[in-house]
């Protein structure tokens, strides 16, 4: 387990020092929140511009269009989705919530005209207690412990830091975000998903290991997307761990689908098929996915139509991007010349990148991403001795990551415009290919020649303000 000294340097138990810790309030910890407060003050000048000067609806330009229709959530009730607040539905809570009411009703919802897409079984079951409640009451409860659950391990890893500091980073840097905006707009369970990985995260920080992987597998059982975060504990050859958190992850999704009506096997054969889901064309081109840059890039160059033959992909095309990037990540963590302040969050990212539709809400990762940047050297990776990281050292490499970090979590009323009055949003165009670009400078530094500015192995301590906050 980690504890401090004075200076907030990690000790191990009576060996004193081992490295430092900056604090969230070292240099660039400081710069990430500046940079996030000034584009977030210019998002909502041009916000006010183009809503009252120009009478144009900022929905249509924003990274993520708060856009929600009527759907049908299917039996038992053949009922359709109902409006909340005004005539805006929250329909990613509501659907898994209709699957759950199916349920209740001993009406599997893989026999369904429209089976649950991208909801493992797992999640399904979480939201049985919330079909007993009236659709506003549960989904003001359901919103609340979301934001919960995503906020308060990120406050917790703040620690030692002072109550209002706290939320002076946490203020740009989680609440006024993308990330939370999109997921709590939706209604999506990414935000729980990611509040267990960050809360798996805070257990690793004080070496609780088997809490650690139970809160990662839950986050994986319950959406797909964080499976992308064990690229970290093979490279680190952490084998056993990896091995609990998958079969975790199975177990809880296979045990839940012993509760689904109508013959184990059978529902079974039907998860697979509605886990990969039925893509719509256009999707790709509101994806902030990896391979979504390349049909934007194409239309950007020559207009919409160009497009259409990049939208679907068959086969393994639109998954070799991704391939690449965990492949990527993967050997700058295994070579261990880089700092965990840059391939953490890189692991983190793959929320966001690996799979090919990915919307705004899977930028959930960035605010915990944040808080590891900020932080320098979160958690104690043992037999692996950490690189230097002087606040004056890895100058490029912390430039790219910041931008790439502000562009995914400021919101963002810019678009970006090309041929043929083809459009895409900024954070969502740029946020992959930043990061993309960032990989690349880290497998540089990996893969090069060792600097003798910032020799593997070397303890330097770097510098830390909050002694004085």
């Amino acid at each position: 387990m980690m504890t401090y000294d004075h200076n907030w340097r990690v000790i191990e138990a009576g060996r004193g020092p081992i490295e430092t810790a900056p604090s969230p309030w070292s240099v660039w910890g400081i710069r990430l929140a500046a940079v996030l407060s000034v584009l977030i003050a210019i998002s909502l000048g041009w916000d006010w511009i183009e809503a009252f000067y120009r009478g144009v609806a900022v929905n249509a330009q924003i990274s993520y269009k708060a856009f929600d229709q009527e759907l049908a959530i299917g039996p038992p009730l053949h009922a359709s989705a109902r409006a909340i607040i005004g005539d805006h539905y929250f329909s990613d809570f509501q659907l898994p919530m209709g699957y759950a009411t199916s349920l209740r009703h001993s009406i599997s919802p893989y026999f369904g005209p429209n089976p649950p897409e991208q909801y493992p079984p797992f999640s399904q079951i979480l939201f049985i207690p919330f079909s007993f409640l009236p659709v506003r009451t549960s989904a003001v409860i359901y919103l609340a412990l979301s934001a919960a659950l995503f906020l308060v391990p990120l406050w917790l890893l703040l620690a030692p830091l002072k109550t209002e500091y706290r939320i002076f980073f946490l203020t740009p840097v989680a609440v006024l975000s993308t990330p939370l905006i999109s997921l709590l707009d939706r209604g999506n369970d990414i935000g729980i998903a990611v509040g267990f990985v960050a809360w798996a995260i805070w257990a690793w920080r004080s070496e609780r290991w088997v809490l650690c992987g139970s809160f990662l597998a839950a986050a994986i059982a319950l959406k797909a997307y964080p499976a992308g975060i064990l690229v970290v504990p093979l490279a680190l050859r952490r084998y056993r761990f990896t091995i609990f958190v998958v079969a975790g992850a199975a177990v809880a999704n296979l045990i839940s689908l012993v509760m689904y009506p109508g013959g184990y096997f059978r529902n079974l054969r039907e998860v697979l098929p509605a886990l990969q889901g039925k893509g719509v064309p256009l999707t790709q081109l509101t994806s902030w996915s990896l391979y979504s840059v390349i049909p934007k890039t194409v239309g950007l160059a020559s207009g919409l139509s160009s497009t259409y033959n990049l939208l679907e992909p068959k086969g393994l095309v639109v998954w070799i991007p991704s391939i690449l990037y965990l492949v990527g990540v993967y050997v700058v963590i295994r070579r261990g010349r880089v700092p965990q302040w840059c391939w953490g969050p890189l692991s983190l990212a793959s929320i966001q990148l690996i799979v090919p539709f990915s919307f705004a809400y899977t930028t959930a990762w960035a605010p915990l991403a944040a808080v590891w940047f900020a932080w320098g050297y979160l958690v104690d990776v043992r037999g692996m001795v950490p690189p230097e990281s002087k606040a004056e050292g890895w100058i490029a490499l912390r430039i790219m990551l910041l931008f790439a970090l502000a562009l995914t979590i400021a919101p963002s009323v810019f678009t970006i415009g090309g041929a043929h009055h083809f459009h895409t949003p900024v954070g969502q165009y740029l946020s992959p290919i930043l990061l993309v670009i960032t990989l690349c400078t880290a497998l540089f530094y990996s893969l090069g020649p060792v600097s003798h500015e910032s020799p593997p192995g070397e303890l330097i301590e770097s510098e830390s303000i909050i002694a004085k906050l």
